[in-house]
């Protein structure tokens, strides 16, 4: 049977979140100050955009959604969504919700390509989704975030940076030579991802919907297990460059996009 590359995330991630439902593998232990910059950076990126004001979020895609708790403690959120295709990450991020966020929290099991909004949202956003599509998949992903996008609200959209050691290295050991002959390597190896540009996707965007894009980017520009002192040490003096682990592209001041709300 034909499997979609949807199909194929939906199967990696019920897999994962699988795990660390039995605090096992690796999101359990993905708190060290590497991953730690990236998710401090990621809400300082959101922050600069919405300072003190109240706003509801949908993460479109979420993971284990744990980055909306941390923007909790910074902003005022009045609502968090979560959405994500995998059964099991859902389950996880219910239960690492914060006891004080477990009202204003909501979560969904569904497809950000079939997911029809009922509201809208000051942020939409997610991380980590669009580099494992096709051009026009990723458009119709884009299209259906800014649906559920408020007037004068704000789509973020992060994917790995090409440009980073840490994905490089991510990319090789995703080869079917590292596979077959680098094996002892530890370290994340791609699948589905395709390394786009940060120039490619923020035209992509541009050429396709009414809006400006802004690139910022977040993380260390070392690999995932670098000694902390190194990290901290680069940190200081590479923080948020052009050699992160991440990029954002952040959408804004839609000009002529029809804002409706679907029931």
């Amino acid at each position: 049977m034909y499997k979609t590359v949807e199909d194929i995330e939906r199967e990696v991630w019920n897999r994962y979140f699988a795990e660390a439902l039995d605090n096992k593998g690796q999101e359990t232990e993905n708190k060290d100050l590497w991953w730690q910059i990236s998710e401090d950076d990621t809400v300082d990126i959101i922050y600069e955009i919405f300072a003190q004001r109240p706003i509801e979020i949908l993460e479109a895609g979420c993971g284990s959604g744990g980055t909306n708790f941390s923007l909790a403690e910074r902003l005022n959120v009045a609502r968090i969504d979560l959405l994500d295709i995998s059964e099991n990450a859902l389950k996880y991020a219910q239960k690492i919700t914060p006891p004080a966020l477990a009202d204003i929290t909501h979560y969904t099991l569904g497809s950000v390509f079939e997911f029809e909004p009922v509201r809208q949202y000051d942020l939409v956003w997610n991380t980590g989704l669009i580099e494992h599509y096709d051009k026009d998949n990723i458009i119709k992903i884009v299209a259906n975030m800014l649906k559920c996008v408020k007037k004068g609200g704000v789509a973020v959209i992060g994917m790995p940076n090409r440009k980073s050691p840490a994905i490089l290295k991510a990319a090789l050991l995703g080869t079917n030579f590292a596979k077959k002959y680098l094996p002892f390597i530890k370290g994340y190896r791609n699948t589905t991802e395709i390394l786009y540009s940060d120039n490619e996707i923020k035209a992509l965007f541009e050429n396709n919907f009414d809006v400006d894009v802004q690139i910022k980017y977040a993380g260390s520009p070392l690999f995932v297990g670098t000694p902390k002192c190194m990290v901290r040490t680069v940190n200081k003096m590479f923080q948020k460059t052009a050699f992160s682990f991440l990029t954002y592209f952040i959408l804004t001041e839609r000009k002529s996009y029809e804002h409706q709300i679907l029931s």
